[in-house]
Protein backbone atom coordinates (compact mmCIF):
# COMPACT_ATOMS: atom_id res chain seq x y z
CA UNK A 1 0.00 0.00 0.00
CA UNK A 2 1.30 3.43 -0.91
CA UNK A 3 0.81 6.49 1.29
CA UNK A 4 1.93 9.98 0.37
CA UNK A 5 2.39 12.64 3.01
CA UNK A 6 3.29 16.20 2.09
CA UNK A 7 4.24 19.30 4.01
CA UNK A 8 4.65 22.85 2.78
CA UNK A 9 7.88 23.56 4.60
CA UNK A 10 7.61 27.32 4.05
CA UNK A 11 4.49 27.40 6.24
CA UNK A 12 6.32 26.06 9.30
CA UNK A 13 8.07 28.96 10.99
CA UNK A 14 9.10 27.54 14.36
CA UNK A 15 10.23 29.74 17.21
CA UNK A 16 13.25 28.56 19.24
CA UNK A 17 11.12 26.54 21.70
CA UNK A 18 9.22 24.78 18.88
CA UNK A 19 12.50 24.05 17.08
CA UNK A 20 14.06 22.58 20.22
CA UNK A 21 10.96 20.47 20.89
CA UNK A 22 10.96 19.13 17.32
CA UNK A 23 14.65 18.24 17.61
CA UNK A 24 13.90 16.20 20.74
CA UNK A 25 11.61 13.95 18.67
CA UNK A 26 14.47 12.54 16.59
CA UNK A 27 17.30 10.25 17.65
CA UNK A 28 20.39 11.89 19.20
CA UNK A 29 22.60 11.01 16.21
CA UNK A 30 20.21 12.71 13.79
CA UNK A 31 19.69 15.63 16.17
CA UNK A 32 23.44 16.27 16.26
CA UNK A 33 23.69 15.90 12.49
CA UNK A 34 20.90 18.47 11.98
CA UNK A 35 22.47 20.91 14.44
CA UNK A 36 25.72 20.85 12.45
CA UNK A 37 24.07 21.88 9.17
CA UNK A 38 25.12 25.40 8.20
CA UNK A 39 21.84 26.50 6.61
CA UNK A 40 18.68 26.78 8.75
CA UNK A 41 16.61 25.97 5.62
CA UNK A 42 18.55 22.77 4.98
CA UNK A 43 18.29 21.87 8.67
CA UNK A 44 14.54 22.50 8.59
CA UNK A 45 14.09 20.31 5.49
CA UNK A 46 16.13 17.55 7.10
CA UNK A 47 14.23 17.74 10.38
CA UNK A 48 10.82 17.80 8.69
CA UNK A 49 11.80 14.79 6.58
CA UNK A 50 12.81 12.84 9.68
CA UNK A 51 9.64 13.86 11.51
CA UNK A 52 7.50 12.79 8.54
CA UNK A 53 9.23 9.43 8.39
CA UNK A 54 8.65 8.91 12.11
CA UNK A 55 5.00 9.96 11.77
CA UNK A 56 4.47 7.51 8.90
CA UNK A 57 6.04 4.65 10.85
CA UNK A 58 4.00 5.50 13.96
CA UNK A 59 0.79 5.61 11.92
CA UNK A 60 1.42 2.58 9.72
CA UNK A 61 3.03 0.22 12.24
CA UNK A 62 1.54 1.50 15.51
CA UNK A 63 4.95 2.01 17.08
CA UNK A 64 5.52 4.79 19.59
CA UNK A 65 8.11 7.35 18.54
CA UNK A 66 10.47 6.33 21.34
CA UNK A 67 10.63 2.77 19.92
CA UNK A 68 11.47 3.79 16.35
CA UNK A 69 15.12 3.19 15.46
CA UNK A 70 16.15 4.67 12.13
CA UNK A 71 19.50 4.04 10.49
CA UNK A 72 21.05 4.75 7.11
CA UNK A 73 22.10 2.43 4.33
CA UNK A 74 25.67 2.77 3.00
CA UNK A 75 24.13 4.98 0.28
CA UNK A 76 22.60 7.28 2.93
CA UNK A 77 18.96 6.20 2.54
CA UNK A 78 17.04 6.14 5.84
CA UNK A 79 15.72 2.71 6.88
CA UNK A 80 13.75 1.31 9.79
CA UNK A 81 16.33 -0.64 11.75
CA UNK A 82 14.24 -2.23 14.48
CA UNK A 83 12.30 -4.92 12.65
CA UNK A 84 12.24 -7.73 15.18
CA UNK A 85 10.55 -11.12 15.55
CA UNK A 86 6.87 -10.86 16.57
CA UNK A 87 6.33 -10.12 20.25
CA UNK A 88 4.78 -7.27 22.16
CA UNK A 89 6.91 -4.11 22.13
CA UNK A 90 6.75 -2.32 25.44
CA UNK A 91 4.98 0.99 25.01
CA UNK A 92 3.12 0.05 21.82
CA UNK A 93 -0.62 0.49 21.50
CA UNK A 94 -1.28 -3.22 21.98
CA UNK A 95 -1.45 -4.10 18.29
CA UNK A 96 0.62 -7.02 16.98
CA UNK A 97 4.30 -6.36 16.62
CA UNK A 98 6.13 -6.04 13.41
CA UNK A 99 6.01 -9.28 11.47
CA UNK A 100 9.20 -10.90 10.28
CA UNK A 101 7.44 -12.30 7.21
CA UNK A 102 4.55 -11.34 4.98
CA UNK A 103 3.21 -13.82 2.41
CA UNK A 104 6.28 -15.99 2.94
CA UNK A 105 8.70 -13.14 2.19
CA UNK A 106 10.78 -11.16 4.68
CA UNK A 107 8.83 -8.18 5.99
CA UNK A 108 10.15 -4.83 4.87
CA UNK A 109 8.92 -1.33 5.56
CA UNK A 110 10.02 0.87 2.70
CA UNK A 111 9.75 4.64 2.66
CA UNK A 112 11.26 7.51 0.75
CA UNK A 113 11.83 11.15 1.64
CA UNK A 114 12.15 13.70 -1.12
CA UNK A 115 11.56 17.40 -1.54
CA UNK A 116 11.16 19.96 -4.25
CA UNK A 117 10.86 23.66 -3.63
CA UNK A 118 8.49 24.26 -0.71
CA UNK A 119 7.29 20.68 -0.71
Amino acid sequence: MLHCRVVNIDEWLPNDDEWDHALQLVQPLERNRIKKLHSRNVAKRTLVGRLLARYAIQSDLQLPNCKINLARTPEGKPVLKNLKPPKQIEGSSGSPLLPTQRNGNPFEYAFNISHHGSW
